[in-house]
């Protein structure tokens, strides 16, 4: 068959997208501007009015380009991680791919990562891929993202460079050589290639959209596995529903941000930014709608100023703020989310005023692959949907706590032994919430020579000590106690009067 022509520009909606994009991409960074950053231009979505082929199909691709494409191929490549991630939320057996080519990433443990009967080809990285496993792979269908659109620049002959400084030479002569190269080699052993910008947009987030575009788009490819990709993003699309209207009817907002190191704590994401899907999805109102409400020149200058850090300015700007939730993606402990930078921000003094940190509401443990590498698809937003879920948990077992009726506060028990009256406080784990001091109650018996079995009755929220010569029971809010990181802390004018 003769070479089909894929893409049909419209070029006043090229400008408009490209402007679009350099103006979101000026907010991506977390903030400091004080201002939003205009939204996402809407996809351009339905069916095109082109004559096509039998056994063809067309569509709109993410930059509103025209792309047609043979229906089912078998032989793809796919660039673009969430794309990915979307059809092997699927399976690539479900969509019919025999053979698949991508960019070599550190995913492999991830569980989703399955490739079934498809034979696996990595072809080099998001930023330069390379000829010779692509042309082995000779892919009827090769799908890009947004990291590799400078990949495809003299393909479509518009100017995307998008270069990494760790961009590997495969040998071909300089990159925009070798970029030359690549689709020369391509249309050569498979000259009726179509190519597709598919991508969700990472720099003013519309997440459900995006994923409802592209799903719409791989069904109408693949249409054996159209019902597949349809069902699983109708159950996704409920929970989302279900989470949003929870977050909204509670008033919540909330704070995210990633950690790249300990020196200071990184981006703050509002409104139209990388992670705005937090607030548009998930319902949560944004505590900083511009990111940090300073800008970096204005906290380099105050950290100046008094002799701090950024990272003290930044915690301190959090506890101004005080958040009800903050949402934790620490990209320093690879798919823990657990890092350096966690541990040092939890043990801040200021971090530890703020609310969230009092009613455990700092959300850590989001996997930087999930929240970040693969946004957009299946397995991503699910993990993303059981985090969030994470929260509301903690959340109503925290309303319920505070709303249950508590019984009367019993008598302190028997007289522990006198000759431990004398207990130095300060050497205990402590802390002070609105100027009351704390201790924790079982350092506290035991630095009195109480030693027992301590026991927590969920029922009445009521924490017993008992052993053989000292035994005593009180609900843990009628005393006026907390519970922190599984720990009862009593005020310590509680604990001299019981262990006296």
């Amino acid at each position: 068959m003769k070479k089909i022509a894929r893409l049909v520009m419209a070029m006043a909606l090229v400008i408009a997208l490209a402007a679009s994009s350099v103006t979101a991409l000026a907010g991506a960074g977390g903030g400091g501007t004080g201002v939003i950053p205009p939204p996402a231009p809407p996809r351009v979505e339905g069916i095109p009015d082109v004559e096509v082929p039998e056994g063809y199909v067309a569509f709109y691709d993410f930059r509103g380009d025209v792309v047609i494409t043979v229906e089912n191929p078998t032989r793809v490549a796919v660039f673009d991680d969430g794309i990915l991630a979307l059809m092997m939320g699927v399976g690539l057996d479900v969509l019919g791919i025999e053979v698949i080519g991508f960019a070599q990433r550190n995913l492999d443990n991830l569980g989703w990562r399955e490739f079934g009967n498809a034979t696996p080809v990595p072809s080099g990285t998001l930023f330069m891929h390379d000829v010779e496993p692509l042309v082995s792979v000779a892919p009827q269908l090769f799908m890009t993202g947004a990291r590799s659109f400078g990949m495809c620049r003299y393909y479509t002959g518009v100017a995307q460079p998008r270069f990494n400084a760790n961009t590997p030479d495969f040998g071909y002569g300089t990159r925009e050589e070798q970029t030359q190269a690549l689709w020369d080699a391509l249309l050569e052993v498979e000259p009726d290639m179509a190519v597709a910008h598919m991508t969700v947009n990472m720099a003013a987030a519309n997440l459900r959209t995006d994923m409802r575009v592209n799903v719409d788009i791989l069904a109408r490819i693949f249409p054996n596995a159209a019902n597949a990709l349809r069902s699983q993003f109708a159950q996704i699309e409920s929970q989302l529903d279900e989470i949003k209207g929870f977050v909204q009817g509670e008033g919540l907002n909330a704070v995210i941000f990633r950690v790249t190191g300990t020196a200071h704590i990184g981006s703050a994401f509002g409104y139209n930014t990388r992670w705005s899907f937090i607030y548009d999805e998930f319902g949560f109102e944004a505590a900083m709608p511009t990111g940090w409400p300073y800008s970096p020149a204005q906290m380099t200058e105050r950290a100046e100023a008094e002799g701090l850090t950024l990272f003290d300015i930044q915690v301190q700007t959090l506890l101004e703020v005080n958040p009800d939730v903050i949402f934790f993606v620490d990209s320093t402990e690879g798919e823990t989310g657990y890092g350096e930078a966690f541990e040092q921000l939890m043990a801040n003094s200021y971090i530890q005023q703020t609310q969230a940190y009092e009613n455990g509401f700092i959300i850590a443990g989001l996997p930087n692959t999930e929240w970040y590498t693969t946004v957009g698809g299946f397995p991503s937003i699910q993990r993303m949907i059981d985090d969030v879920n994470r929260f509301i948990t903690l959340y109503r077992a925290s309303e319920a706590q505070a709303t249950t009726p508590q019984p009367p506060v019993p008598a302190p028990a028997p007289q522990p032994p006198a000759a431990t009256a004398n207990v130095d406080f300060s050497s205990l784990p402590t802390r002070t919430v609105d100027g009351v001091n704390f201790v924790q109650f079982r350092a506290a018996a035991a630095a009195h020579g109480v030693e027992g079995a301590l026991s927590w009755n969920g029922a009445n929220q009521s924490v017993t000590l008992s052993s053989p010569q000292f035994a005593t029971s009180f609900v843990v809010a009628s005393v006026g106690g907390f519970i922190h990181n599984g720990r009862t802390y009593v005020p310590i004018q509680f604990a001299m009067d019981v262990f006296g």
